[in-house]
C-alpha cells in the first residue's frame, strides 16, 4: 500500500536526530523506494537569500527555507498552484523544483506554500522495514495541515493521532455499552 500523500510521524524513541518530532509528507512510495519532505524543521535561512531565485522577483514575503530531509536536493516548493506542479504530493497540494515554476509561485500572490531544502529518501524495501519495526507512526495529511504553522503542525496531528490511538484501544464493551445492539 502506497503512503504518498500521508503523514509520517517520528516516534519518541526513534534514534535518527535528523527525524527527532519530525513530520514528513510522504509524496512517492513504490516498489522503487519513497521521498518525503520534513515539513516541521524551518531554518535560519530566508528565500530572499537566495538570489538566483529571487532576482526579478516582486515578492515582498520573505519565506523560510525549511530542511525537507537529510538528502541533500534541489530547492522544492510546496504549493496549490495546478499551473506550476510538476508533481502532484496529495489532492490539491504540489510540488516543483524548476526555478521558473517557483518564481511563478512567488509572485503569484498570496497561495500557500513552503520551501525546502534536502528530502527525505528510502530505497525500495527500506521504508516497509522501519514502518515494521514501529520506527513511524502513519496517519491521513491534510492540504491545511501540511501549511499550517511550523510549531502548531506537530501539536495539532500528535494530538489527533493520539486520540484516534485511544479511541481504537477502548473497547465498546468496556464502557457497558452492547456493540451489537448499539
Amino acid at each position: 500500500m502506497s503512503l504518498k500523500g500521508q503523514f509520517l510521524l517520528a516516534p519518541p524513541m526513534l534514534p535518527d536526530v535528523n527525524f527527532y518530532r519530525s513530520i514528513v509528507l510522504m509524496m512517492q512510495h513504490d516498489h522503487e523506494g519513497a521521498i518525503g519532505l520534513i515539513l516541521n524543521r524551518p531554518t535560519d535561512a530566508r528565500l530572499n537569500d537566495t538570489l538566483d531565485f529571487c532576482e526579478g522577483n516582486e515578492s515582498t514575503e520573505d519565506q523560510v527555507i525549511h530542511v525537507g530531509g537529510p538528502v541533500d536536493g534541489p530547492l522544492m516548493t510546496l504549493h496549490t498552484i495546478m499551473e506550476y506542479a510538476e508533481q502532484e504530493a496529495m489532492p490539491g497540494v504540489y510540488v516543483s523544483s524548476q526555478k521558473h515554476n517557483i518564481q511563478n509561485i512567488l509572485t503569484s500572490g498570496s497561495v500557500p506554500y513552503r520551501v525546502f531544502s534536502g528530502y527525505s529518501g528510502w530505497t525500495a524495501g527500506q521504508l516497509e522495514e522501519e514502518l515494521e519495526r514501529g520506527g513511524w507512526i502513519t496517519c491521513d495529511a491534510t492540504s491545511v495541515e501540511v501549511f499550517s504553522d511550523d510549531i502548531d503542525i506537530w501539536k495539532s496531528i500528535t494530538q489527533r493521532v493520539g486520540h484516534e490511538v485511544i479511541q481504537d484501544s477502548v473497547k465498546p464493551d468496556w464502557l457497558g455499552i452492547d456493540p451489537i445492539t448499539n
